[in-house]
């Protein structure tokens, strides 16, 4: 056999994707690596794992698994024929070898292994729509449930390594696979030896996820594995949740499903999330398997969003946003097919699972808008969907697809996405009007749409530096956008202004409104004449239509008394910002109180005052290290943060943080860091912040693995010299803390303030200061 897969087969290749497992007992079950040379096939033993001492190892049959599937990586070129001709005799052979177990009555390793790559050949030859594929499925999960594998244990005793290691990957490529095929019918080397393998095992995070550097590949076969499986799991869930019955209890339920599912990206470690810009740097079919990891957690969310929405207990906007992303992931793939061959006529099943269930919502959405004539629940342009969509369906038609069940089904689902998108556009399309959602809406949480005419947008943005804007938020200023008379947020069932904590300032002549769970703050009503003002952090437009919103001006910013952040987003852009001040604007002086400073939010329910790095601190090098100014000793460490939890926690795009001993704060801060009349929310597994139930202040983060330390939101900060705190605090100037999820959700403001924040240092220190903090 091997003979004549070199001799028809690999030719032209130098590395042969084939992988021999031999049981001989001269070989004591060590895997071999086949390559073609100078000198014709050679094959090399491994230095792997050892079977010696393994019951029933040493057998005399030598087996061979050859591994072609949609999941190995290699760097083979192929072509068409040639696979599915492989495959089809693979296919055939393993057929013989499942044969030959059932015909001798032996259920083991070796005979899981055979009906897996006979269940993965099956799916390169017929296809995710075949009945053949159904029956392979059901034999290998009967046979996985017979051998135990659902009951795993993490160190068996007297099991190798690379058994081990052999039943978890096939274990959890199974159960992904069988929850992908649910859901659509809604019905390197690690394996090593001593030394190395315990290297290999300190090298792994506390997740169990390998540390990257610049040698390894960013991403194994074992990794996306994993990857997949996790969703898998959720998607079990979801399956349950979807085809169970409504009890009392099913809304809580639904909740807290999506809850973990938004979760769920969050664990994934950085270098396996997906990016376009992915493609220009990597190869591709790495790129593809990030790809694909990225698209089952889209649908994940699909699914879930879906269940509310049918029976009308919250609107479309999410669905629409998550359908508009999977079917741009899948024609990314399609733009990529044009640029490497080797990525035509496959992974078929990905416009299956992915790209058609979205397009086909997309198309019906659009449709029924069209026919009602209402706007379309999303922020997401109308012109922008209808491209999107003709291009898929333009890729559909061009194609000749051969007679495979997967295929057809494909097919028939464009045909009828086109025949919506053609009655669309002869019908008109949808009203004229934008609707814009809040960004992670979740079923029970505060969650509304504001509907705004086209004629009035983008709509105006400012930065309101003032004292009652910093303290009441906890941050350096607000972004706040005036809406038009009228306009009102819309909130989406359950969702309601029973969510929400009206705080009306004494004198004020508006009521500010901020989640009653987290203390995001939300915007304000006029109390006379019932306009609004939005928070614009809140939003998930940024990120889709610049059209949306217009930052133009900074206003009240003498009362800061030294600019505060003003004076590091001078511009926009290429656009200068424009400032204005009343000529009546109070502006206070506070005073330092014994040497401390005083930090207290707009109602004055949560005060406290902070000291100076004390001797003790600063005889401890740790402590100092990680928390004291590297270039004042008297001064604390300070930095701007625009991480995604902090913006939906406090309604701005970007929060200042500085970070003090719990032991210097006055009055002793209680164990649940409830300080007054602050209340708690616990944002992640590790991560506790804490808001004022009065005004809705952002106040403290704790997270675990530094308990003596907190961090102090500086817009609660009454300096004397002013809001940046500067004789208290050295600023960190090289950076932000998580600019990537600034630039990812609004490019333009991020960048313009690191730009402007560099310009400040070198104009005021002559040098930026990077500091590791922690």
């Amino acid at each position: 056999m091997l003979t004549r897969l070199e001799r028809d087969s690999f030719q032209q290749h130098n590395i042969i994707p084939v992988m021999v497992i031999s049981f001989m007992a001269e070989m004591k079950g060590r895997v071999l690596q086949a390559s073609f040379g100078d000198d014709g096939l050679v094959i090399y033993m491994s230095r792997l794992v050892s079977f010696e001492g393994v019951r029933n190892a040493e057998i005399s049959a030598e087996f061979f698994l050859e591994y072609m599937g949609s999941e190995m990586v290699g760097n083979t070129a192929v072509t068409k024929t040639l696979q599915q001709s492989l495959a089809a005799e693979m296919y055939t052979a393993s057929k013989v070898c499942v044969g030959i177990c059932e015909e001798y009555d032996q259920v083991n390793d070796l005979t899981v292994w055979s009906r897996y790559m006979n269940f993965i050949l099956a799916s390169i030859l017929f296809g995710d729509a075949s009945n053949i594929l159904y029956h392979r499925a059901s034999e290998f999960t009967a046979e996985l449930f017979v051998l135990g594998f659902h009951r795993l244990i993490s160190s068996p005793p007297d099991v190798p390594f690379f058994i081990l290691e052999t039943r978890k990957r096939i274990f959890a490529s199974a159960v992904t696979k069988d929850k992908s095929l649910s859901t659509f019918l809604d019905d390197e080397e690690v394996l090593l030896e001593s030394s190395r393998l315990d290297a290999a095992l300190q090298d792994l995070d506390r997740d169990g996820w390998k540390c990257p550097n610049r040698k390894d590949k960013p991403i194994r076969p074992a990794s996306l594995i994993r990857l997949r499986y996790q969703q898998a799991q959720l998607r079990d869930k979801i399956l349950h949740l979807s085809l169970g019955n409504r009890t009392k209890t099913f809304s809580e339920t639904l909740s807290t499903l999506y809850e973990e599912y938004q979760e769920a990206w969050s664990m994934v470690p950085p270098q396996y999330r997906y990016n376009e810009s992915v493609w220009e740097t990597s190869n591709p079919q790495l790129c593809v398997a990030l790809l694909i990891v990225h698209l089952d957690y889209l649908y994940s969310g699909f699914l879930i969003e879906r269940i509310p929405t049918q029976d009308g207990q919250m609107t479309k906007t999410c669905l629409l946003a998550t359908s508009a992303k999977l079917l741009s992931g899948v024609l990314q793939f399609v733009q990529q097919q044009h640029c490497y061959p080797e990525l035509r006529e496959r992974f078929t099943w990905m416009f299956l699972f992915y790209g058609l269930p979205g397009a086909g919502t997309l198309a019906t959405e659009l449709h029924h808008s069209t026919l009602r004539g209402l706007p379309l629940q999303t922020s997401i342009p109308c012109a922008n969907i209808i491209r999107d969509l003709s291009v898929l369906l333009a890729w559909f038609e061009r194609k000749c697809f051969p007679d495979r069940p997967d295929f057809l089904v494909c097919v028939q689902i464009s045909k009828v996405i086109g025949a919506l998108l053609d009655d669309t556009l002869n019908k008109g399309g949808p009203a004229s009007q934008m609707a814009i959602p809040p960004e992670k809406q979740q079923p029970n949480q505060v969650h509304f749409n504001i509907t705004i005419p086209v004629t009035s947008l983008p709509l105006s943005v400012h930065l309101c530096h003032c004292n009652i804007c910093r303290h009441q938020h906890g941050t350096l200023c607000v972004f706040h956008a005036q809406l038009p008379s009228g306009v009102r947020p819309d909130f989406i069932a359950p969702s309601s202004k029973a969510n929400i904590t009206p705080y009306i300032r004494p004198g004020s002549p508006a009521k500010r409104y901020f989640c009653s769970t987290c203390g995001c703050q939300i915007g304000g009503e006029f109390i006379e004449n019932g306009d609004w003002v939005i928070s614009t952090a809140i939003f998930d437009a940024n990120r889709n239509d610049t059209g949306i919103w217009d930052i133009k001006r900074h206003i009240h910013t003498e009362p800061t008394l030294d600019g505060g952040l003003a004076e590091w987003l001078p511009r926009t852009g290429e656009k200068e910002m424009t400032v204005w001040n009343p000529p009546d604007d109070p502006i206070d002086h506070p005073q330092e109180t014994d040497g401390k400073l005083l930090a207290q939010c707009d109602c004055g329910g949560v005060s406290f005052h902070i000291s100076r790095p004390t001797q003790e601190i600063l005889d401890d090098p740790e402590m100092r290290r990680k928390w004291v100014s590297p270039v004042d000793e008297s001064k604390w460490i300070a930095c701007l943060d625009a991480c995604d939890t902090c913006r939906l926690t406090d309604g701005a795009h970007v929060i200042g943080w500085t970070f003090i001993p719990k032991k210097l704060i006055t009055p002793a801060i209680p164990d649940d860091l409830l300080l007054g009349s602050s209340k708690g929310y616990v944002s992640s597994k590790e991560v506790r912040r804490t808001f004022c139930g009065t005004c809705g202040a952002t106040v403290f983060y704790d997270c675990d693995g530094r308990e003596e330390m907190v961090d102090v939101a500086i817009g609660l900060l009454r300096a004397p010299e002013g809001a940046k705190a500067e004789n208290w605090l050295t600023w960190r100037t090289k950076r932000l803390a998580f600019p990537e999820d600034g630039m990812r959700y609004d490019p333009v403001l991020t960048e313009s303030l690191r730009r402007g924040f560099e310009e400040w240092a070198k104009r005021k220190h002559g040098d930026l200061l990077d500091i590791t903090i922690g």
